[in-house]
């Protein structure tokens, strides 16, 4: 059997500095039982779960979500390499190059790119493409709750972590 200690208890042998440890169960302070043993780990739970049917109203909620914040981070990212390219004069060299080759009316006034308008379209362009891919993936779990009644669903291994706490 191995050795167990407890620290917080009173050693009733403190006189001697090397005193031997104690075998077998302790009584604890409370009353309870230290045992030597330890408790058999345990495995983490597995399950098998099949996935038949999909919602689609959730499915289109989600990718509502999911691509209108994808777009709001391209639309920044462009932004921001507008602003970049504004500041080191790439825009002006643009608009005079397209103005020299004949793709822009040259007029009395220097022709500019008008960033306001671009990315007004931009979102607007944006906003339509994440209503048609929300659509689409609309469909798409339609189609797969379709499937799913013939062939069975997806099936998947759910397992708990090994560092999981109880709350």
């Amino acid at each position: 059997m191995a050795q167990t200690t407890d620290p917080t208890l009173p050693d009733p042998g403190a006189t001697d500095p090397v005193a031997p440890a104690i075998e077998g169960p302790v009584q604890g302070q409370a009353g309870t039982v230290i045992s030597a043993e330890r408790t058999p780990k345990r495995s983490p739970k597995r399950t098998r779960v099949v996935v038949r049917k999909v919602g689609p109203w959730s499915v289109f909620k989600l990718s509502l979500i999911f691509y209108f914040v994808v777009m709001l981070i391209w639309w920044g990212a462009l932004l921001i390499v507008y602003a970049i390219l504004g500041t080191t004069g790439a825009i002006t060299s643009l608009t005079k190059l397209m103005a020299g080759i004949g793709l822009w009316q040259a007029s009395n006034a220097q022709p500019t790119i008008n960033g306001k308008h671009v990315f007004t379209w931009l979102f607007i362009g944006g906003v339509v493409a994440v209503v048609i891919w929300s659509i689409i993936n609309c469909l798409v779990a339609l189609a797969y709750n379709l499937v799913s009644d013939v062939v069975g669903g997806l099936e998947l291994t759910l397992a708990e972590s090994k560092h999981h706490r109880d709350v």
